[in-house]
């Protein structure tokens, strides 16, 4: 009796320590980028001719109508924008503008100092979550319309 005493008080001191508002929040806004040149090869690798140099690769945000450069060094990916390299298939994971101002944050994704692309997202918000559902590249529908198989939130651009 003792015994299920205790499991019962522990029971409700674990459930009492975590309400819905502090528990936890759950980002699901990454997006995976393949990028491919007219032949198909992979412009984030070194070896291809053309590539896009990765350490220039930044994000911008439209945020009140005026465009900030994203860093935030306290983050694994403090661009916001990092080069994931699987078996030698390299692809960008970004993360983009969520702002709750605006029904689809701009990110402005610049390759270089002379070549940018936009992307637009829709969101799915709750009270602990939010959530990427549709993602639009240069006002073109690209997720989940041209969503690559097998892969959470990922397409292929051509450049």
């Amino acid at each position: 009796m003792r015994y299920l005493f205790s499991i019962t008080v522990s029971f409700h001191l674990l459930l009492s320590g975590c309400s819905r508002q502090d528990c936890c929040f759950n980002y699901d806004t990454g997006i995976q980028i393949f990028v491919e040149n007219k032949s198909g090869q992979n412009l984030l690798d070194k070896n291809t001719p053309g590539y896009f140099d990765t350490d220039a690769i930044y994000l911008s945000y439209i945020l009140d109508g005026k465009t900030k450069r994203i860093s935030e060094g306290h983050l694994d990916c403090p661009k916001k924008v990092c080069v994931i390299d699987e078996q030698g298939m390299k692809y960008l994971v970004l993360y983009p503008n969520e702002s709750e101002n605006e029904a689809f944050p701009m990110t402005i994704l610049h390759w270089n100092q002379t070549d940018a692309d936009t992307i637009r997202c829709s969101f799915i918000r709750s009270e602990n979550s939010i959530s990427c559902s549709h993602v639009w590249y240069n006002d073109i529908a690209v997720f989940p319309e041209q969503a690559r198989p097998r892969m959470q939130r990922a397409f292929t651009i051509v450049k």
